[in-house]
């Protein structure tokens, strides 16, 4: 696999210097502070926080600074958005764009151990922002009118494109595209280690099936802690998948409670939690002494999962 890459704004190119530690993990490059402006494992991190923090900062800002009535308006109901993407529609809207776009650009700025890394990332940061700029349809009429208790403070006014319907296909296609691209990065890229000298490669003979099990047995055959971060990554990915499928299949159940809105928590906090433990664990992993950043962060993550 390749080393990972910085962003790196020097002017002079210096020789890669990146070599694998013990535990299967890439060290960084040799490179002194001044020559790059984001770790890559920082990225990660900061790349996990974003997806944590989106759907509680949009949720309960907005019911804290906009809504009429606190007491009542809290918990889900018909009157505030049913969905993350709909709170675009609200006094938020800035928030979610804003997020949606660093997200967007932090994952197309990300580079990875291999080609695959590259191209998740780089699809999901395309994804990320069609979701910022292609907005769902809006909520229910009653959300905007004064009948609403838990409407805004202050009146939202907008206008829908005469190409709105395809819009929230685009939208609702890029979060599907998103969510799998981060889906195979934990599950199939964060899981990744180096193999031992002499281990047995699947072979090119054996089906589709016996391949998975081999992969799916190696995943919890490694040295710790790396075999706990794989149990993370696993439930993780699990997680995502469960949200999709309560997106999918919680209305028929019961068409009045904010399903959607659930699965977008359950996914955000999956996808960031991941993300935000490759970082970190990787900033205690390989630690850069000189660099703040990487060492406020190694100290954000239960030795356990990092050391």
């Amino acid at each position: 696999m390749k080393a990972p890459v910085h962003l790196n704004f020097a002017c002079e190119s210096r020789k890669d210097t990146s070599a694998y530690g013990a535990k299967g993990d890439a060290v960084a490059p040799d490179w002194s502070d001044a020559e790059y402006v984001m770790d890559y494992r920082a990225l990660r991190a900061l790349i996990g926080a974003i997806a944590i923090l989106i759907v509680p900062v949009v949720y309960i800002g907005n019911w804290l600074i906009f809504t009429r009535h606190l007491g009542d308006c809290f918990g889900p109901n018909r009157g505030i958005p049913g969905s993350l993407s709909a709170f675009y529609y609200t006094h938020m809207r800035n928030l979610f764009v804003g997020a949606m776009c660093a997200l967007g650009i932090f994952f197309a700025a990300y580079r990875g151990y291999s080609k695959w890394d590259n191209r998740f990332t780089n699809v999901a940061g395309l994804a990320a922002i069609c979701i910022a700029l292609f907005p769902t349809l809006p909520p229910p009429k009653l959300f905007f009118t004064a009948s609403n208790r838990c409407g805004p403070v202050t009146p939202i006014t907008y206008h829908l494109s005469p190409h709105q319907s395809a819009y929230r296909w685009v939208h609702v296609v890029s979060l599907v595209v998103l969510f799998t691209m981060v889906f195979l990065m934990v599950l199939v890229q964060f899981t990744k280690t180096d193999k031992p000298v002499g281990e047995r490669q699947p072979a090119n003979s054996e089906n589709l099936i016996g391949k998975i099990a081999a992969w799916w047995t190696g995943l919890f055959k490694v040295k710790q802690p790396k075999k706990r971060r794989n149990k993370l990554y696993v439930i993780c990915a699990g997680g995502i998948t469960l949200s999709a499928l309560l997106a999918i299949a919680g209305p028929s159940f019961d068409n009045t409670a904010p399903w959607l809105l659930i699965a977008e928590v359950g996914a955000f906090w999956s996808f960031g939690i991941a993300w935000y433990v490759k970082g970190a664990a990787s900033a205690v992993s390989q630690p850069a002494p000189g660099h703040l950043a990487l060492r406020t962060l190694s100290h954000t993550i239960p030795r356990r999962l990092a050391g």
